[in-house]
C-alpha cells in the first residue's frame, strides 16, 4: 500500500485542509479524490510526487 494525501485548496490558492489515506495505486487513488466535491481545486499527492490535480465541480 502506497501513502497518499488529498489537498484542499481555498480560494487563495493554499492549503486548507489535507486527508491522508493509503491505496495500491494510482488509479485507485484518483477514483477516492474525485469522490470528494469540492468549490476549489484539490491536488493529490503519494508522498512528494503530484499525482493530479482537479479542478473544482460546476455548479448544478
Amino acid at each position: 500500500m502506497l501513502d497518499y494525501r488529498i489537498y484542499f485548496l481555498g480560494a487563495n490558492g493554499r492549503i486548507s485542509r489535507a486527508v491522508a489515506f493509503e491505496c495500491e495505486d494510482d488509479e485507485a487513488a484518483m477514483q477516492i479524490a474525485r469522490q470528494h466535491s469540492h468549490e476549489h481545486a484539490i491536488e493529490l499527492w503519494q508522498q512528494a510526487r503530484m499525482v493530479q490535480r482537479f479542478e473544482p465541480n460546476a455548479p448544478e
